[in-house]
């Protein structure tokens, strides 16, 4: 949540008008998978890997011992966001960012 926009008006509130602007805020709505811990030891070499290449390497090691006890694997995938407050009238904007698998 952010500050309202420098030229937001709240001239017409759909419940209660309190003098306020709308905050900036964006909600989104998420599809979670969580994933096995072989699944978590592929995509963490994998990106270890990638950032060794361009020369990150700063961050601590990790054995597949440390990942499975350190490191829980989301995948998100947004679905739809909602975006109010970043108009300058009391605007929102929905959008659908995927098709829900199955």
């Amino acid at each position: 949540m952010g500050t309202p926009s420098g030229t937001a008006v709240n001239d017409g509130p759909h419940v209660c008008g309190f003098g306020l602007q709308a905050p900036r805020v964006v909600f989104p709505r998420i599809h979670r998978e969580f994933l096995d811990p072989g699944e978590i030891w592929r995509r963490c070499l994998e990106r270890t890997e990638r950032h060794l290449a361009s020369g990150q390497n700063l961050a601590s090691a990790r054995d597949q011992a440390a990942v499975d006890r350190n490191l829980a694997g989301i995948l998100v995938r947004p679905a739809r966001i909602r975006a109010e407050g970043f108009g300058s009238r009391a605007v929102s904007c929905t959008g659908t960012c995927y098709p829900r698998d199955g």
